[in-house]
């Protein structure tokens, strides 16, 4: 079969594709299902966000992953491709929130992780007989060995250093997340178990690929502070550099912020969420202290690292002069990274 796979970009407030000139990071989720795809068929990958869609080649297959806020873009994706008489199939977090919704805009929909169940469907549409839901019947099994298949993805829509033969590449070392904040859709999807991966596979995947900059996707990189420990130490070794996601309950092991540190890690990701504890308390995330902000931001200074602090506005809780208060605080503390979002109640969050 000729197999398109699609990550799609997103509509503007006149439901116009917003398009780049570069895009940040490739898709992993579909470079993992482009391993899982045996040879025998022909697979392109393409990312809307700046690549164009030739909706009159000869696919046999199309796949588009989505989160919530790209979805509007993979319905009409995934419409124009089935007017045309080409199977499509739909999966990631928000058809996993909203499967029936999915399914009125593909052929078939993939419940959670499509890592077991992937062969299956490329079995079943080979013989004309897609199912209407696929979802496994467990969380995988991180121990199987899977390399991620970059080749039939276009890596110069993706910006790098001078002279580095692959952009910043995406991995995994851990899936799941056992915390249960009222925002987060994680547990929806990965489940709240917290699963590892063995860290002689994660040495393969990164020898295997060669490239010498890395994000770890995982929600939070250092839940298991003795797999992280050996992780840390195990790939110091490769001279990488890397960014990734941690909870602010790292200062219960600040040992592991130095070991990232020497092990290549030059940014992390907090999800700080704000610095009123009222709001923190009534999204489930009251285990962040704001006191310890301050410890925690500069522990990673000291180390080496950026931290990059990650802020929600729009809690009850909050007042207007919490605005001024937040830049207030990242100056203070000398804090050169934050992104800013707004409070949004996603499908399959408790919010």
């Amino acid at each position: 079969m000729n197999i398109l796979f699609v990550y799609p970009s997103s509509l503007d407030s006149n439901g116009k594709v917003i398009k780049y000139k570069r895009a940040f990071v490739p898709p992993l989720s579909l470079a993992i299902l482009d391993s899982l795809t045996p040879n025998k068929h022909k697979v392109k990958v393409v990312n809307d966000l700046v690549e164009d869609i030739n909706y009159d080649a000869d696919y046999d297959l199309v796949a588009i992953t989505s989160m919530t806020s790209q979805i509007e873009r993979a319905y009409k994706i995934a419409d124009q491709f089935r007017l045309r008489k080409v199977k499509v199939v739909i999966g990631g977090i928000h058809a996993t929130a909203l499967p029936q919704e999915a399914k009125q805009h593909a052929d078939s929909v993939v419940i959670g992780e499509a890592d077991n169940l992937w062969r299956k469907i490329l079995l079943d549409a080979e013989k004309n007989r897609l199912q209407d839901f696929y979802q496994d019947s467990c969380l995988l099994d991180l121990k199987e060995l899977i390399i991620p298949k970059w080749d039939n993805m276009n890596m110069r829509i993706y910006p790098k250093r001078l002279g580095a033969k692959y952009p910043l590449l995406p991995i995994f070392t851990t899936r799941g997340c056992p915390f249960g904040c009222k925002f987060c859709s994680v547990t929806k999807f990965f489940g709240k178990s917290y699963r590892i991966k063995p860290i002689e596979n994660v040495l393969a995947e990164i020898d295997s690929i060669g490239a010498k900059e890395y994000i770890f996707a995982d929600d939070n990189i250092a839940c298991n502070p003795d797999y992280s420990r050996e992780l840390f130490k195990s790939i110091t070794k490769r001279n990488i550099h890397w960014l990734s996601q941690i909870s602010t309950r790292v200062l219960k092991t600040p040992d592991v912020i130095d070991l990232a540190a020497k092990s290549g890690c030059n940014f992390l990701v907090v999800g700080v969420e704000s610095i009123n504890q009222a709001s923190l308390e009534t999204v489930n995330k009251g285990f962040n202290k704001i006191e310890a902000y301050v410890e925690l931001i500069s522990r990673m200074h000291n180390a080496g690292i950026n931290p990059i602090l990650s802020f929600i506005f729009g809690c009850d809780e909050d007042t207007p002069d919490l605005f001024e208060k937040t830049l207030q605080f990242l100056k203070k503390n000398k804090v050169g990274y934050a992104t800013f979002w707004f409070l949004t109640p996603l499908p399959g969050t408790e919010l």
